[in-house]
């Protein structure tokens, strides 16, 4: 009997040898995904919410016309937002990156309980300066 698990593992291999024998193709994919996500942002940071809550167990009911308009900055730390594709660890290190907040973590991605900060914002917690903390702070206590 094939198991999931399985059938799993066997489409990885057959996905690495396609690449492997396509380098051409899988570039021009890497291109072509890289420009419709710096076209759709809010698609971009909604799928990436879907994925993270799905492994959270938390919900996940926003949809583009909640996030509608995109801000231009980040109303916590006051830098431009860059919008658009990242991977791995480059997204880390760019700190203007926009980041969906969930402002109470255990209501999940819902309508009113989520703002676009900037990634450094989002990440601040363990990294943090005083003067970062104070900002952060005031911003949330202006919040309902």
């Amino acid at each position: 009997m094939i198991t999931s698990e399985h059938r799993r593992e066997q489409c990885r291999l057959a996905t690495g040898r396609w690449r492997s024998r396509h380098p051409v193709d899988v570039e021009f994919r890497r291109v072509q995904q890289n420009a419709w996500l710096a076209k759709n942002p809010a698609k971009m940071l909604i799928s990436a919410a879907r994925r993270r809550a799905k492994c959270k167990s938390i919900p996940c009911t926003i949809t583009e016309a909640d996030l509608s308009p995109l801000p231009t900055h980040c109303p916590v730390l006051g830098v431009r937002l860059a919008y658009g594709p990242g991977r791995g660890r480059k997204l880390y290190e760019n700190g203007a990156a926009a980041s969906l907040d969930r402002i109470h973590n255990h209501l999940g991605y819902v309508r009113g309980n989520v703002i676009v900060i900037c990634l450094r914002a989002n990440l601040l917690k363990g990294q943090a300066t005083v003067e970062e903390l104070r900002r952060i702070a005031d911003f949330y206590g202006r919040l309902p």
